[in-house]
């Protein structure tokens, strides 16, 4: 049996937080969007769910989570 390989929103926040890590050149951009520096706010939940929309936006693999990015948002903020 083929071992499913459907990326979840747990693979997505590993993505974003590796990605704010590594200091990846898109990060500072979701930084500037949202009028801040990544210096400052780096660590924070609500810029690791910014980088997360923006890898939806960005990556077709991610698209699939919207929704339920959006539901968790909303009940987290």
């Amino acid at each position: 049996m083929k071992k499913s390989t459907k990326v979840t929103i747990e693979d997505l926040s590993i993505r974003a937080i590796s990605a704010i890590a590594n200091s990846e050149n898109f990060v500072q951009d979701v930084a500037d969007n949202v009028g801040h520096m990544v210096d400052n706010v780096g660590h924070t939940e609500w810029f690791r769910v910014q980088v997360m929309f923006w890898l939806i936006n960005d990556y077709q693999k991610y698209a699939h989570l919207r929704q339920e990015l959006e539901q968790d948002w909303e009940q987290l903020f």
